[in-house]
């Protein structure tokens, strides 16, 4: 079977970088059937004829921007593509709904990165539709129905309820609703009960518990009963275990800042990590290490022995990487055979470079892969922080030439790029 091609329209009105984003396609034959519209107007009307798996537009359009097509979009995935110099306005793109973005150069470098952020963005929004479907599977539950007198004694209650909190039916009807509530939940019942919260309803996640002690999480909604002449005459409440809810939501919140392949932190989770690190406003800012690593022959051993071989191969590649570095330090999978480190506290490129001795270490044995044994080693990249740049971009970019560097020395090396 064929590798699945994709459906791309690029939104860009700049002919310099259509046709390198055309060059680049082509000389790296990656698989995707693209269209190019030079304008906001013409994309607008090649979204109306046909449907895309993604859509890469820069910004600055010269009838209007990039952020005019994220409304029409519904739910396929935009990438912003914005020059050096702009990126605030990535930022501001991904939080209104934009799913990656690439920082244009000159030398058109960033189409380097093209197939792991387009990979990434169509990960993100086959997660947001799990999401999605989880969600709407969870409004299907039952859930838990009980009514009380003006008072907060129940009256009444369904068997979702009893089946929730663990009671015979006898055991609370005429019982004090908030006593099965804690914290919050309780003193938004009783100010419901009482009046002095000035709404006729409420509604929140909180905390409650079981009959056996047991707390759970819940989602609760409060509202008033009022009979024909507009008198109070009860309290309608509403209740969801949310407990399977909240696990799912940890293993989507997991999925998403982790390598489905190696179980790493993947390339969003890198960027957050290192943004935590340079987001500092000390005046004298905590020292770190950017290692930026590509494995050698793995390229090789997967064209000629298949993807099935290569997975394995990368999974314990991973495993070892994982165990060579110390306890506190960060490893991630940025995509194919790459791979970064954030070390932190590190203050000198002896220290770097003995835990870079040690990375490499982990490739001296071979690797036994479905019955096979295979050998690989790795070219590693150093930039430094703050030394070498304050900004992710920059550290990346530097690391990386640094790597390329020890790729191009025969592999199995160190390079820092102070050395270049």
């Amino acid at each position: 079977m064929g590798e699945e091609r994709l459906s791309i329209l690029v939104v860009e009105d700049d002919e310099v970088d259509q046709k390198a984003f055309i060059r680049h396609v082509k000389s790296e034959n990656l698989p995707y059937d693209y269209d190019i519209a030079g304008s906001l107007a013409e994309g607008r009307t090649l979204l109306k004829k046909k449907r895309y798996d993604l859509v890469i537009s820069d910004y600055f359009l010269g009838d209007g921007t990039g952020f005019d097509l994220i409304a029409e979009l519904e739910d396929t995935p935009l990438i912003f593509a914005t020059g050096t110099g702009d990126e605030e306005i990535a930022v501001k793109a991904m939080k209104s709904g934009a799913y990656d973005y690439l920082i244009k150069d000159p030398e058109s470098c960033y189409l380097k990165v093209l197939p792991v952020t387009v990979e990434m963005a169509l990960q993100n929004k086959r997660r947001e539709r799990q999401i999605l479907m989880l969600s709407q599977a969870m409004q299907s539950v039952k859930e838990s129905v009980c009514v009380t007198d003006t008072e907060g004694h129940i009256t009444f209650v369904n068997e979702a309820f009893t089946g929730t909190f663990g009671y015979l039916r006898g055991e609370v009807l005429g019982k004090e609703l908030h006593a099965l509530f804690k914290g919050r939940a309780h003193r938004a019942f009783m100010e419901v009960l009482s009046g002095s919260s000035g709404t006729e309803s409420w509604q929140g996640e909180l905390e409650s518990r079981r009959k056996n002690g047991e707390t759970f999480p819940i989602s609760l909604s409060i509202s008033r009963v009022k009979d024909e002449a507009g008198r109070t005459v009860g309290y309608a409440v509403i209740i969801r275990d949310i407990t399977e809810l909240k696990r799912y939501e940890e293993q989507i919140q997991y999925m998403a800042y982790h390598d489905q392949l190696t179980d790493l932190p993947n390339r969003r989770f890198f960027f957050a990590r290192l943004g935590e690190i340079l987001g500092s406003r000390r005046q004298d800012p905590e020292p770190a290490a950017l290692l930026f690593l590509d494995l050698d022959q793995f390229k090789e051993i997967n064209d000629t022995m298949g993807h099935d071989i290569g997975d394995y191969l990368l999974r314990a590649v991973a495993r070892r990487l994982a165990q060579s570095v110390r306890g506190d330090d960060f490893v991630s999978r940025m995509g194919g055979d790459e791979f970064t480190f954030i070390l932190r506290g590190i203050r000198s490129k002896e220290e770097a470079g003995l835990v870079a001795k040690r990375i490499l270490a982990c490739f001296d044995d071979p690797f036994t892969v479905e019955g096979g044994t295979f050998r690989v080693s790795g070219s590693l990249g150093v930039s430094f922080y703050p030394l070498d740049g304050r900004d992710a971009i920059t550290l990346v970019k530097k690391a990386d030439a640094a790597m390329y560097q020890a790729k191009a020395a025969g592999g199995n090396a160190v390079f820092f790029c102070e050395d270049l």
